[in-house]
């Protein structure tokens, strides 16, 4: 296994290098992209007005050619990376980009997943040679980092705290530990804040945050997880109080009979959400 440089879960504040010292009057947008590929998946930005770029998953291997574009739009630097669990549709892009020298990448982070426990439950659609292929890339790199639940990420005037990672032993009290060990965490500007949740739907989890979070759920955006088909429990998403959820969801996977995702948008449009998805992407809203 790959030796990782381990943020304690004890909130401990990492200080990026790049958002030292700079006045807490940044402006931040995040942005929602549909994949390439047609197929559901996660690629998110969080961009400043001053040059900062965050990307959250970034989608298929299909979907490279627009996250390296984003990233080109932005100055070419990825000032941090944030991978939510080693799925392809929400690895497979990077997993393809981590060489490009057109790119800089300064910092990566990971849930750490232990690649032994993983592959003991991987099914067909896991792909576990995506996770493969990602230890390979990264097993001696000296950016990449893995988030416990606690910890504290500060970049610049925005916080992201995690409450949701791999823990050791996780597919023993979960059915879906690849899923399920999904990176969780808030974003918090100084006005507003948002919810992502990876694909992490399991509701013993859910209640699990609810009860030791509370208050800090309350957000102004939620990303649904799964793509919101078969995802978290209503009462997890009226905790939140959000006015808009995000669906990663492709036109069909909203119609199609076999999957609820439709119902689910029915249910956040009655707790008075406005309702984002893959349909009407790029979505972008103020942090």
């Amino acid at each position: 296994m790959k030796k990782r440089h381990i943020l304690w879960a004890m909130g401990i504040t990492v200080l990026l290098a790049a958002g030292c010292g700079k006045a807490k009057n940044t402006e931040w947008k995040v942005t929602q992209y549909a994949d390439e590929s047609g197929l559901q998946a996660n690629f998110y930005t969080l961009s400043s007005n001053r040059g900062e770029l965050i990307i959250i998953d970034g989608g298929s291997e299909q979907n490279a050619g627009q996250v390296k574009e984003v990233i080109r739009e932005n100055g070419g630097e990825v000032d941090a990376w944030i991978l939510t669990h080693p799925h392809p549709d929400h690895i497979g892009a990077f997993v393809k980009l981590y060489e490009d020298k057109d790119i800089k990448i300064d910092a990566v982070y990971d849930n750490g997943v232990d690649y032994e426990e993983y592959d003991s439950v991987d099914q067909e659609w896991d792909d576990i040679a995506v996770l493969q292929e990602y230890e390979e890339l990264t097993e001696s790199a000296s950016n990449v980092e893995s988030v416990e639940e606690g910890d504290v990420l500060q970049f610049s005037d925005l916080s992201l705290h995690f409450l949701n990672s791999y823990r050791k032993g996780m597919s023993q009290t979960t059915k879906d530990m690849p899923n399920n060990s999904s990176l969780v965490f808030t974003v918090e500007s100084e006005d507003k804040s948002m919810l992502f949740m990876g694909d992490c739907y399991d509701e013993a989890l859910g209640k699990q945050m609810m009860q030791n979070y509370d208050t800090e759920l309350e957000v102004d955006y939620v990303q649904v997880s799964h793509h919101g088909n078969h995802t978290m429990c209503r009462e997890f998403y009226e905790k939140t109080k959000a006015k808009a959820a995000f669906f990663d969801a492709p036109e069909w996977l909203i119609q199609g009979e076999q999957f609820d995702t439709q119902k689910n948008m029915a249910e956040m449009e009655e707790l008075g959400m406005q309702i984002y998805d893959y349909t009407s992407c790029p979505n972008e809203v103020d942090l």
